[in-house]
């Protein structure tokens, strides 16, 4: 209390009056859009409207409720409305128009607002007149309205049309609610006080507001009507019997203020002053308050929370379920397939013995990286005496990459038969010369080694059998862009008026900048794109070599206020179509189809069931001897029921290893100097050194133990030969 009257000593200190400190308390919302429910109601068609400029509805009877639209406190409502019905009545105009009133809540009439004209239209036709359009209003306040469709004249009356069928239909509707934008209270009452009874004033009969004096120094005596004082942060109106109302302005760095009004009671014979803090508080942000200095800004603490994401794409396996090449025979009959025939072996006419061998080719077989081939074949050979058949395999680069050393067809393998019926088999792949991809043909030749003519016979190969297999050949397709927002999971669950920088690492972010535009940070396995509200997308590299990574990226955000926070953004480089341990128990379980597996960085133990299952390996880190992956029976990976076996087992299972060995030059040759076995507690346990004879990675380690190997009387290189053999390590 400060007096600045002075009192007798005769004078009653109960007339003294003692003025309280108030504290009161807005809240200053980010920005919220909603999208209200779409409303459709049936309208009321006025003929002959007069321009009232208030409406009393209980006078009016009309049939039901006008159309209405309610307005929340802190909102501003945009709103599309649309027309349609029909009505019996020729209105002798082709169109209508709009009136809108809002409610005065004091007298309970609506008043008149605005006028749409010419807002509907109204289609004559010989019985029905048909009525549509739409209008757009933008910036509806706090409020009731109701709308009437008519037309005015200078003198008209309100008259419902009879048999008219019309309704307004909300279009669209978008509110954008700022939080409480006015509050009201009383400072020699308290009322409105957060601190009541502690801000009632004492000694207040008879006594009024006089002086009043903002931070910023705006003044003035508070009168019956209101006398209007600008605050830091908003505006003030107060009465001489101490009510008062505030609004704020909309600015959203005022979060954490205290807007502080002077104020001076008297009763005429003792004054006193005290203080009116309003504080700027949010329901978005977390503000720390001082309650012993009622008049201190709050500190606006915020607390950013990591953002864990996950890729969408889908792996699709080409050839998964193994493709049959029919093949034929060029010169044959059309229904001569999966048979490879010569015309016949005819001796030299001029009687000197000399064979002259008759050839046939079979149509292309093309393969595809990673793609390998095996054909199943039994001679045909003529009966009599010399007669042999010669089965090759030829192969004709189409890729472009081994630069023409193979531009015609050259073997790549061959078979001698002199037995009728006799079985064989070959396998093939295209990285026979090391090619993308080839097409390759099976060049049958006769064999005569005896004497006589016969021009007749049948020689070549027939019950051909071509199946291409597909381990390591897929691809991600389907790769959609993952979207989200940064403050989605922050305790500043919102995105207006916070300065966002984005940063490849935490230190990087000391030196960036606050976002304006779309900022992009690129990375092998996608590019991620922030915008300046927060939101964000990450674009994946369709390639199935970046499955199991983790990109990790780093934002922080700043408030109006000031306050600052950083964390992450970690994006897992997923695909619905691969199975991997996402929720971290350590445990991964296939399907009885052909499944694919990807390893993680843990300690995991792959289940791949029945099928062609692959266990794909991918660099998580470069500088780890395992690419970041899990490693060696102890603690390590686990597949406890790989199957050994050849391409043409339907349960055979399949390590791709490429993305491991990626910079190497790797093939059959040297592949011992990248990959091994070794037997520990009756396992067979796969290792690998990702540089061979290189020195960054000097011996060996444990990658994954192959729990379904039966290793009896086998020895660790019988192991990995089969392996190799079989195209069950894929390099």
């Amino acid at each position: 209390m400060s007096e600045s009257t002075s009192i007798s000593e005769s004078e009653s200190l109960s007339k003294i009056v003692d003025a309280k400190d108030d504290l009161a308390e807005i809240h200053l919302d980010v920005p919220v859009v909603n999208n209200p429910a779409s409303v459709s109601q049936t309208a009321f068609i006025l003929a002959g409207v007069k321009l009232l400029s208030t409406l009393d509805l209980s006078v009016l009877n009309l049939q039901g409720t006008p159309f209405t639209i309610d307005v929340a406190e802190g909102s501003v409502r945009d709103v599309t409305l649309g027309y349609s019905g029909n009505t019996l009545i020729n209105l002798g105009t082709q169109s209508l128009d709009l009136f809108m009133y809002k409610l005065n809540e004091t007298t309970g009439k609506y008043e008149f607002v605005q006028k749409f004209a010419n807002e509907v239209d109204v289609s004559l036709f010989p019985v029905l007149s048909r009525i549509s359009g739409d209008t757009t209003i933008t910036g509806l306040t706090k409020g009731k309205y109701i709308f009437l469709l008519g037309s005015a004249t200078d003198d008209g009356l309100l008259d419902l049309n009879v048999g008219t069928i019309a309704k307004i239909t909300t279009i669209s509707q978008k509110d954008v609610t700022n939080g409480e934008t006015e509050i009201t209270g009383n400072v020699i009452t308290g009322l409105g006080d957060i601190n009541t009874p502690i801000g009632t004033d004492v000694n207040t009969t008879g006594a009024k507001v006089t002086l009043v004096v903002s931070e910023i120094n705006d003044s003035g005596t508070a009168s019956v009507a209101g006398t209007v004082i600008q605050g830091a942060y908003g505006k003030l109106t107060i009465h001489e019997d101490g009510s008062y109302s505030y609004v704020r302005d909309q600015k959203l760095e005022n979060i954490g203020k205290v807007d502080t009004f002077t104020y001076t009671i008297s009763n005429g014979t003792s004054s006193d002053t005290a203080q009116l803090n309003i504080r700027i508080d949010s329901n978005d942000v977390q503000v720390v308050w001082d309650d012993v200095h009622p008049a201190a800004d709050g500190v606006v603490t915020i607390t950013a929370t990591d953002d864990a994401v996950s890729t969408i794409g889908q792996v699709s396996v080409l050839g998964e379920a193994n493709r049959y090449v029919t093949i034929t025979s060029p010169n044959g009959s059309l229904t001569d397939t999966n048979r490879i025939v010569t015309s016949g072996h005819r001796d030299n006419p001029l009687g000197d013995a000399l064979d002259i061998a008759a050839t046939e080719n079979s149509s292309l077989i093309t393969v595809q990286e990673g793609e390998v081939v095996q054909i199943s074949l039994k001679s045909l050979i003529p009966t009599g005496t010399g007669y042999g058949v010669k089965v090759e395999i030829q192969f004709k680069d189409t890729s472009g990459l081994l630069g023409g050393l193979f531009p015609n067809y050259q073997t790549v393998d061959n078979w001698t038969s002199t037995t009728n019926g006799q079985a064989h088999s070959f396998e093939l792949n295209a990285s026979t010369f090391g090619a993308i991809s080839g097409e390759y043909r099976i060049k049958v030749t006769s064999i005569h080694t005896g004497t006589g003519a016969n021009i007749t016979a049948q020689f070549g190969v027939i019950d051909v059998e071509t199946i291409v297999y597909s381990p390591g050949l897929y691809k991600v397709t389907d790769a959609a862009p993952i979207a989200g927002n940064l403050f989605d999971n922050d305790v500043l669950g919102a995105t207006s008026g916070i300065s966002i920088k984005v940063a490849d690492t935490a230190a990087g972010l000391s030196t960036a900048t606050a976002i304006s535009t779309p900022q992009t940070i690129v990375r092998e396995s996608g590019t991620l794109t922030v915008n300046s509200d927060g939101t964000y997308k990450f674009d994946q590299v369709a390639d199935s070599s970046h499955i199991g990574k983790v990109e990790t990226f780093y934002y922080e955000f700043t408030t109006p206020a000031g306050s600052s926070n950083i964390a992450k953004i970690e994006v897992l480089v997923d695909s619905g179509s691969v199975y991997m341990d996402r929720d971290g128990t350590g445990v991964v379980d296939g399907t009885t189809g052909n499944d694919l597996l990807v390893s993680l960085g843990g300690n995991e133990t792959f289940h791949g069931v029945n099928g062609n299952d692959t266990l794909i390996y991918n660099l998580l880190s470069k500088v780890d001897a395992t690419g970041g992956n899990g490693t060696g029976l102890n603690g390590g990976d686990n597949w406890a029921d790989f199957t050994l076996g050849s391409l043409s087992n339907t349960n055979s299972d399949y390590v791709d290893i490429r993305e491991l060995l990626d910079g190497q030059t790797v093939n059959s040759g040297n592949i011992s100097q990248y990959i091994g076995i070794r037997f520990e507690n009756n396992h067979a346990v796969l290792t690998i050194d990702r540089d061979g004879a290189g020195t960054t990675f000097t011996n060996k380690v444990d990658l994954v133990t192959l729990g379904g190997i039966d290793i009896t009387n086998h020895t660790e290189q019988d192991i990995l030969q089969q392996l190799l053999t079989n195209n069950q390590i894929i390099y």
